[in-house]
C-alpha cells in the first residue's frame, strides 16, 4: 500500500496522501527506494507552502537506506545556501541517525567531514551527543569513541572532552540494556495490548465536530457503536488515547430484546489507552447491543490523530 501510494504522489505532485499515512509512505519509498525517491521528497520540500509538509518531510529524508544520500542530507547541515531554514536544521541529524542503518551512515560521515563541520562553525560535540543518544551497539560506541580520541588534537580539549562525556550516556543504555533486556522482552511479550475478542463491533455511527473559531482547538463528538457479543461478559472495552469520555452520556442497549445497561463502573489503562467499562449485568453470548457515548478532545500539533496545521500565504500565517 505503501509503494503505489507513493507512486501515485510521484504521477501526480497533488495527490493527497492520508495524512495520518505520510510518515509511513515517506519513509518507506525513501527505505525501499533509491535516489528518484529521495529527490522528489527533496524538491517537494524546497517548493512546498505548507509549514507541516516541510517539517515532515525533512524527519522522513534520513529514511535512506543508501549512504551516499544519507551524507548528501548531512552535508545540507554545514552548507549555506541548502535550502534549509536554520531553525530546522536541528531535525536533519535524528532524521538520520533514528533510523535503523542511520546510526552508522551518522557516524562514518563525522568522521569523514569534522572538519567542515568546525569551519562551518558547527558543534560536533553536539552531533556526538545526538548520535550518543542512539546507539545500539558496543561496536558502534567503539567506533565514535575511536574517533573522538584519534581526533583529540584537532577538536580541542573542550570539545573532545564534552564528547568523550556524551558517550557516557552511551555506554550507561548499553550497560542497563545487557542487564535488563532480557526482562523487559518477557514483559513486552506478556502484555497484550490488543481489545478482548469476545466482543465484536459491526458497525460505528461517528459524528465529529472541531471548533476552530478561539484558541482552544477543541472538538466535540459521539459515537454510536453496534457490536455482537460472542462470549457472555460483564465488560466492554474500548482503545481510548487524548479524549475525555462524558460518563453521563455513556449507554448501552440491547439490540434484540428489552434491555438497557445503565449500572457500570469506568476504569482506565493509560499504559495500554484501554477504556475498561464494567457493568453491573452481563451482555449475552449471541445477542447485539449498542453502546453509545459522548466525548471531547483538542487538535494536537505533532501531526498525530486529529491535528491542526497553518501554512503562509504572502508571509501571514
Amino acid at each position: 500500500m505503501a509503494k503505489s501510494e507513493f507512486n501515485k504522489l510521484l504521477l501526480d505532485s497533488e495527490y493527497r496522501v492520508t495524512p495520518d499515512l505520510k510518515t509511513v509512505v515517506y519513509c518507506n519509498a525513501l527505505r525501499y527506494g533509491g535516489e528518484e525517491e529521495w529527490n522528489f521528497l527533496w524538491n517537494r520540500y524546497l517548493t512546498h507552502n505548507v509549514n507541516t509538509e516541510q517539517v515532515l518531510i525533512l524527519g522522513v529524508l534520513g529514511c535512506t537506506r543508501n549512504e551516499t544520500l544519507a551524507h548528501g542530507y548531512l552535508r545540507k547541515t554545514i552548507t549555506s545556501d541548502s535550502g534549509i531554514r536554520s531553525q530546522d536544521i536541528s531535525s536533519v541529524y535524528p532524521s538520520v541517525y533514528n533510523n535503523v542503518y542511520g546510526v552508522d551512515f551518522a557516524i562514518n560521515f563525522l568522521r569523514q567531514n569534522f572538519r567542515d563541520i568546525i569551519e562551518f562553525n558547527a558543534s560536533v560535540s553536539s552531533v556526538v551527543s545526538g548520535i550518543s543518544g542512539a546507539i545500539s551497539s558496543q561496536e558502534q560506541l567503539d567506533k565514535l569513541e575511536q574517533f573522538i580520541n584519534d581526533s583529540a588534537e584537532e577538536l580541542g580539549s573542550g570539545t573532545t572532552t564534552s564528547a568523550l562525556n556524551s558517550l557516557q550516556t552511551a555506554k550507561r543504555n548499553l550497560e542497563w540494556l545487557n542487564t535488563h533486556g532480557s526482562t523487559i522482552m518477557t514483559w513486552i511479550k506478556q502484555q497484550n495490548y490488543r481489545l478482548p475478542t469476545h466482543i465484536v463491533p459491526y458497525h460505528y455511527n461517528v459524528v465529529l465536530q472541531p471548533n476552530l473559531d478561539d484558541d482552544t482547538f477543541q472538538f466535540t463528538g459521539r459515537v454510536e457503536i453496534s457490536f455482537n457479543v460472542t462470549e457472555t461478559t460483564d465488560r466492554v472495552q474500548l482503545h481510548v488515547n487524548d479524549l475525555e469520555i462524558d460518563e453521563d452520556t455513556i449507554a448501552i442497549e440491547a439490540l434484540t430484546v428489552w434491555d438497557s445497561l445503565d449500572n457500570f463502573t469506568i476504569t482506565e489503562d493509560s499504559l495500554r489507552h484501554i477504556y475498561d467499562i464494567k457493568l453491573s449485568d452481563y451482555l449475552i453470548s449471541g445477542r447485539q447491543y449498542k453502546l453509545h457515548l459522548n466525548y471531547k478532545g483538542y487538535h494536537r500539533e505533532d501531526m498525530a490523530g486529529f491535528y491542526r496545521s497553518y501554512y503562509y500565504r504572502n508571509g501571514v500565517r
